[in-house]
């Protein structure tokens, strides 16, 4: 016995089920339910561990049942607010850089709800300094302006005695 809403959030998505019950001969059904209440919840999917000073896009997702109306979405970095509208879109994407420390990202929805205890997501950011490596080479090259976005690059021309400090060569 298979109890599922329909969403596959890690594992086999619910296609490849179906085609494994076709072929053990297993029937499948399905119940349409229709919800008693309308409710919106909100989430943050980002990274929770990055780089200081490097892009990071964060996205709010609103997951709403048994409607589609506007909601009053608030979002703040660290107090500061970054999105403060109504909406009836289903996701919003923030693009930051962080500076070296911990964060956190606060999204906060109020609307005509059932379950209020959805209505905020706290999520907590690392950010740590960027990586130390050795760019070793005789001349300039296309590479060196790739790494330098996201390490911190120390160039020189030949192998020093003491690598110690560096995360890779």
């Amino acid at each position: 016995l298979l109890v599922t809403d329909g969403n596959s959030n890690f594992g086999s998505n619910l296609g490849d089920v179906a085609l494994f019950a076709a072929k053990l001969n297993a029937t499948v059904n399905a119940i349409s339910l229709t919800p008693k209440e309308k409710d919106t919840g909100v989430s943050i999917m980002g990274p929770s561990k990055t780089m200081a000073d490097v892009d990071n896009t964060f996205t709010i997702v609103l997951n709403r049942v048994g409607h589609k109306d506007m909601v009053h979405l608030t979002v703040t970095l660290d107090g500061q607010t970054l999105i403060d509208e109504d909406t009836a879109e289903p996701a919003k994407e923030i693009t930051q850089k962080l500076p070296e420390g911990y964060h956190q990202i606060t999204a906060r929805i109020s609307g005509d709800d059932y379950f209020t205890e959805n209505n905020i997501f706290y999520k907590t950011v690392k950010v740590v300094p960027k990586p130390r490596i050795l760019y070793v080479s005789e001349k300039e090259s296309p590479m060196k302006t790739l790494v330098t976005e996201l390490y911190q690059v120390d160039s020189v021309s030949s192998i020093p005695s003491n690598l110690k400090d560096y995360y890779a060569i």
